[in-house]
């Protein structure tokens, strides 16, 4: 996770097949939201659904944008498969954003406050060097 400015960038390992999401509180529907990334490789995500409560302003639902599915608890799934190099957003307290990953969630507000540009990407890394 790569904030603009001089705050400190996270970074934890993942792999190709991993998978994260993205937990927040729709704006206007004031309902939440889980939009799932599987890591293909550097600068390779691809986001393959997203499950949300309520129809509304600015949640997906036509056929053209992948196959919705009403789940038995209610929510709403949206299956797809739209490819992003990086996926960046701006936090904000009333969206309440956290990036989940594995068992670890990361409060963006909590570390980067109201307002930052956060540019979340794979990146290649190496894990040791050969001499």
């Amino acid at each position: 996770m790569i904030p603009e400015g001089n705050l400190p960038k996270i970074s934890f390992t993942t792999y190709k097949g991993d998978v994260w999401n993205i937990k927040f509180t729709h704006s206007v529907q004031l309902t939440p939201v889980l939009e799932f990334f599987e890591v293909e490789g550097a600068n390779d995500l691809i986001m393959t659904h997203t499950i949300y409560q309520s129809l509304g302003v600015g949640l997906p639902y036509l056929p053209s944008e992948g196959k919705f599915t009403k789940l038995p608890d209610g929510r709403f799934k949206l299956d797809m498969n739209r490819p992003f190099d990086s996926v960046k957003l701006r936090t904000a307290f009333q969206a309440r954003h956290m990036i989940i990953h594995g068992d670890t969630e990361y409060d963006l507000c909590k570390l980067y406050g109201q307002g930052t540009l956060i540019e979340i990407k794979v990146m290649k890394r190496f894990l040791s060097w050969f001499l």
